[in-house]
């Protein structure tokens, strides 16, 4: 785990998934850039063995410079992790900038965005200064969350009540107001 001694947004959440992974949810300590840096485990979701070790099917074993811990990245406050009892997705629930809170269902090597791909605002009321706009390359997939909802299962923008981006195959699409 990355040794941080100031900042926000550490994270910390974990869960075990049925077949004994340990998922840990990072955050990215406020230091948005890390959440892109695969030699960083801030703004990570890291995944070990039961016994602490690195499952050697993660998805950045083999690539050099990239922490083999790292499930997915490009996560920015992680605030909730759980395993969905019905279907045995990991749910990992962070808070965004200003307007920007997220629901994905992490999969492994996925890049979920942050902070290239946001529908929030800084606190301040400016943008992200790394926001790459409406449309910015990304992964995810469409897929039903809820029903009645069809929208994007694995990374789900949230606004206020209701949900305000989705996301389509290999592009993050920020929604119209």
């Amino acid at each position: 785990m990355p040794k941080l001694s100031t900042g926000n947004h550490f994270g910390g959440r974990m869960v075990f998934d049925a077949k004994g992974a340990l998922f840990i949810a990072l955050g990215e300590n406020n230091q948005r850039a890390t959440a892109q840096d695969l030699d960083k485990l801030q703004g990570k979701l890291v995944r070990l063995t039961g016994q602490g070790e690195i499952p050697p099917d993660n998805p950045f074993v083999h690539q050099a410079g990239a922490r083999p811990e790292i499930w997915s990245y490009g996560i920015r406050n992680p605030q909730g992790l759980a395993i969905n009892p019905w279907s045995g997705a990991l749910w990992l629930h962070e808070h965004g900038p200003r307007g920007g809170d997220e629901i994905n269902i992490p999969e492994k090597g996925k890049n979920y965005g942050w902070p290239l791909a946001t529908w929030g605002i800084n606190y301040s009321g400016l943008k992200v200064p790394e926001a790459k706009g409406e449309i910015v390359e990304g992964d995810g997939a469409t897929g039903l969350l809820l029903e009645g909802f069809s929208g994007d299962q694995r990374n789900g923008f949230l606004c206020q009540r209701r949900f305000c981006a989705v996301a389509a195959q290999t592009v993050y699409r920020r929604a119209k107001r």
